[in-house]
């Protein structure tokens, strides 16, 4: 995020979050870090996305086509007109079983961060490395629940709720501190720092899906969709920070603390951060979808899904500390001062600039899409070949009110500024192209079947006004290949009761398992 402001002001909570993770630091001789304990951090993340494989296993496994050779009731909620080939009343319902384990067995970035900071200039050797345990995994419980009804011969209705997206983020950091300081003409300025950090992020995407399907004849049926989709995002972050700041010299010696009672009486002086988003909505659109049997092994399908936009209800509000003395360039440029005793004022050595953005104009699109599938089918193998082209970019665009104040250096004399202005943000994916492959092999004599699964995603990122430097927005990435795979097994336990295992999934659900029922 970009975050305003005079390009001089640094950011001392940053530098603080940032020591642990620092890549190749060059620090001047006169910019130095005299001492640093990295503390503690625990990042633990787990995450439901059906979004890239499929609303259930079955699905999966014909590479989440729109194909009517798919009899799976969820159709509901991506080819309404398959619902008309199913000809009988079935339940649909799938777990996730959850689990969550240490990916530091996997990649362990400890070793990493300290040979990073050992690239950095220490004046003394009072370092304590930080140690980051980082657990991830998946959303567990139910997940999706569809049921078909056939009403007639010729029209069934379908009723489809599924979870396609779960996200649940914590975040802790303690034990964080550290003390830098710069000499300049025989006065020192010190600055000592220590911070604790707390973060949870829940996000979830539930969908209901209304559905009937007419077979006009033998080989023509159409079907209509009502999709509702529910959105939620609800996270808070607080980023603490504690320490005092210090210049001595032959007439100098001043001690200021942050977050002092006294001083914040009189202005300004806490560098905490803190952010918070609630924001929920609904979005209502349709799908059409016409299936057409060219024979009894062939059938073609289309699919038109159309794009919504909604502004969402809630707010988001993120508030940044910095102080005007400290310029994070001078961590990675030896030419900066990391602490600039010029803009330091000794009556008011600890007073803050502050930062806020405000969000209460938040929409939220859908892409749509229009999808073209063919199937083939024999006693021994299914295949399915299928083209999808969404019409849109899934896009969250957001307008903040930004307000800046604080103190600042003009000439010789310190001056308060305070002001607003409005600007917009944008994030999101456009998936360009979707191409999918699924397959169905049958051994002779037995009723299981092997399933696989491919997908393949051409995707343009969305980001614009998102900065990590001053005035350099991120450039959004073009032409990504994302590939989607899933292998598993269909296994009938009796004449009713079908059993979809997911053995290999990427890139999640990892494992997922669905039962069709007949009644």
């Amino acid at each position: 995020m970009n975050y305003g402001g005079n390009i001089r002001y640094g950011r001392v909570s940053v530098i603080l979050w940032m020591l642990p993770m620092l890549i190749s630091v060059q620090l001047s001789a006169y910019n130095q870090i005299t001492s640093l304990q990295g503390g503690s951090h625990r990042i633990t993340g787990s995450i439901y996305c059906s979004y890239f494989t499929g609303a259930v296993a079955g699905l999966a496994q014909f590479g989440n086509s729109v194909s009517s050779l798919s009899t799976d009731p969820v159709m509901a909620a991506v080819n309404p007109a398959a619902l008309a080939r199913i000809g009988a009343k079935r339940l649909c319902l799938e777990i996730t079983p959850p689990f969550l384990f240490n990916l530091n067995g996997i990649y362990d970035v400890n070793p990493v961060i300290k040979d990073h900071i050992d690239d950095i200039k220490i004046l003394q050797d009072d370092i304590i490395y930080p140690f980051i345990d980082l657990e991830g995994g998946q959303v567990g419980g139910l997940n999706t629940m569809a049921f078909s009804y056939p009403v007639s011969d010729r029209d069934n209705l379908g009723f489809s709720y599924h979870t396609p997206l779960l996200i649940d983020l914590d975040v802790i950091g303690n034990g964080m501190s550290g003390t830098f300081y710069d000499t300049d003409d025989g006065d020192t300025t010190r600055v000592a720092l220590s911070g604790e950090l707390y973060g949870k992020f829940k996000a979830g995407s539930h969908t209901l899906d209304i559905a009937y399907a007419r077979k006009f004849s033998d080989r023509i049926a159409g079907g209509l969709a009502l999709n509702i989709m529910n959105f939620t995002f609800n996270g808070d972050l607080a980023l603490v920070i504690d320490g005092t700041i210090r210049r001595c010299g032959e007439d100098t010696d001043i001690t200021k603390s942050f977050n002092d009672p006294v001083d914040g009486a009189n202005f300004r002086n806490t560098l905490n951060d803190s952010a918070r988003c609630d924001v929920k909505g609904k979005i209502i659109t349709a799908t059409l979808g016409i299936n057409y049997l060219v024979s009894q092994r062939i059938m073609l399908d289309f699919v038109l899904s159309l794009p919504s936009r909604k502004d969402l209800q809630g707010d988001f509000l993120l508030v940044k500390h910095s102080l005007g003395a400290v310029d994070i360039r001078g961590l990675t440029d030896e030419e900066v001062e990391l602490l600039d005793q010029t803009q330091i004022e000794p009556s008011r050595m600890t007073y803050t600039n502050r930062t806020a953005y405000h969000s209460q104009r938040i929409n939220f699109q859908t892409a749509g899409k229009i999808a073209l599938a063919a199937g083939f089918s024999n006693s021994n193998l299914d295949v399915v070949i299928s083209y999808e082209k969404p019409l849109r970019a899934w896009l969250l665009t957001f307008s903040s009110v930004v307000h800046e104040d604080g103190r600042e250096k003009v000439g010789s004399e310190f001056e308060n500024y305070d002001f607003n202005w409005e600007k917009t943000y944008e994030l999101g994916l456009y998936v360009k192209n979707i191409y999918k492959l699924g397959m169905k092999f049958k051994k002779k004599d037995s009723q299981q079947k092997l399933v696989l699964g491919i997908q393949l995603f051409d995707v343009d990122t969305v980001i614009d006004n998102f900065s990590l430097k001053e005035k350099e927005n991120i450039k959004p990435m073009k032409n990504l290949l994302i590939p989607s795979l899933n292998l598993g097994l269909e296994i009938p336990i009796y004449s009713n009761l079908l059993w979809n295992l997911n053995l290999i999934s990427f890139p999640f659900p990892y494992f997922r398992i669905s039962w069709q029922y007949d009644f």
